[in-house]
């Protein structure tokens, strides 16, 4: 096979990929925002709704790091993609034809069981890359986690007003299985066989007793608590507040997916040539907790719509390379369970940040909760110079190839 041929044979995998990763977001995301009036529909009563939009976080914390640890037994961590996807396909299915508070329970779990597979795409992923081109691969890799969302809400959205809540779960079912389709078409690249589970379960060890790992998590999880108190909860009181209607709730999250993506793109090739990885953390922080000070002094929806651009934009490069960073110096026989790790800790932030941002709310006011918020990730921008492991950086350089056709 000739390099043209080879090259081409890649791209086209790294296409298919993508498609597959923007599945997997439709079918994780679709139906979001319209649990909540569905479920209030079907006279289930807000405490409880509560506790159904709560379980799919706590159980995507609990298992990616074991799904890490398990990946690295395997050599084919693509059929745990497809598993993670006919998880889906099986479970809103019945979601859809039985529904009750205890479908949408199990539901919202298994949304958090495969959305915790996300560990084994962007590892899966990267594995198309040089070693040096990991902060590239996560940028590009990075777009699906918006543009997923950002296609599901609508679709589901649209699908919603026509047919009903309830059919915006047959669109993550279909994404699902289109998804399980095309994995059919992706030849996995082949780094190494798979470890002994003794072994995995020691790589896994080492793993939680690197500090690394912990503090680029950590920085991770507070990232993600400013931005999704702000996004999911903050932004659309204040919105409210502003005179905004649906309109303005739907426009506000497609602005911060639209311009999180463009960052996202930028953070893996621009912006580490030009700023380096830790600088570029350093100004996405610090710009996010700008911007989240700012938000409440808005005093229309314009303005609003701004701030709410450039908070996507900064939290693009902040967590695109920190994800990065979380690959990078690593062995390959041990990112999978990194990553498993290195995400359960940042989704602790994603969790817990709208109840934390809501239990200020209620004690305080809006200008105080997202002071708080901004303040938190402002601490993680001074920091990153000092504490981030900019020596991982130094890892050695090593090409994976994609298998022959042959």
């Amino acid at each position: 096979m000739d390099k043209n041929t080879v090259f081409t044979t890649r791209n086209i995998q790294i296409s298919l990929f993508l498609i597959v990763s923007v599945l997997f977001f439709i079918s994780i995301s679709a139906f979001d925002p319209y649990i909540t009036p569905y479920a209030t529909q079907l006279g289930i009563p807000v405490s409880q709704i509560g506790i159904i939009l709560s379980v799919a976080g706590f159980s995507s914390i609990i298992v990616r790091f074991p799904i890490g640890i398990f990946a690295e037994m395997f050599s084919k961590k693509k059929i745990m993609i497809q598993m993670g996807l006919l998880l889906t396909l099986i479970v809103w299915l019945i979601v859809f034809l039985f529904p009750s508070v205890s479908s949408l329970t199990v539901g919202k779990l298994a949304d958090g069981i495969t959305g915790a597979t996300w560990v084994l795409y962007t590892v899966l992923f990267s594995m198309y890359f040089k070693d040096e081109d990991i902060p590239k691969a996560i940028g590009i890799v990075q777009l699906a986690s918006t543009i997923g969302p950002f296609i599901g809400m609508n679709i589901g959205g649209t699908v919603s007003e026509l047919l009903g809540y309830q059919y915006s779960f047959i669109i993550a079912v279909l994404a699902a299985a289109l998804g399980i389709v095309v994995l059919f078409f992706i030849k996995e690249p082949v780094v190494s066989s798979a470890v002994k589970a003794g072994k995995a379960w020691q790589l896994g060890k080492e793993q939680l007793f690197d500090k690394n790992v912990w503090i680029l998590g950590l920085f991770a999880s507070i990232a993600m608590m400013t931005t999704y108190a702000g996004r999911d909860l903050l932004t659309p009181v204040m919105a409210g507040d502003l005179g905004g209607g649906a309109i303005a709730l739907t426009i506000l999250p497609n602005l911060f997916m639209i311009f999180n993506s463009i960052s996202s793109l930028l953070s893996g090739t621009f912006f580490p040539k030009r700023l380096g990885l830790v600088k570029t953390v350093t100004i996405g922080a610090l710009g996010q907790g700008a911007i989240s000070i700012a938000m409440p002094f808005s005093s229309n929806l314009m303005t609003l719509y701004i701030l709410q651009s450039l908070g996507g934009f900064f939290f693009g490069m902040t967590v695109t390379i920190l994800l990065a960073m979380a690959l990078m110096g690593v062995s390959h026989d041990a990112q999978t369970s990194r990553m498993g790790l290195y995400q359960s800790i940042y989704s602790i932030g994603l969790t817990i940040g709208p109840s934390i941002s809501g239990f200020i709310l209620e004690e305080t006011d809006l200008k105080i909760a997202y002071l708080i918020m901004g303040i938190a990730v402002i601490i993680i921008g001074f920091l990153s110079k000092k504490l981030l492991p900019a020596h991982l950086l130094e890892s050695g350089q090593s090409q994976r190839h994609l298998p022959d056709d042959n």
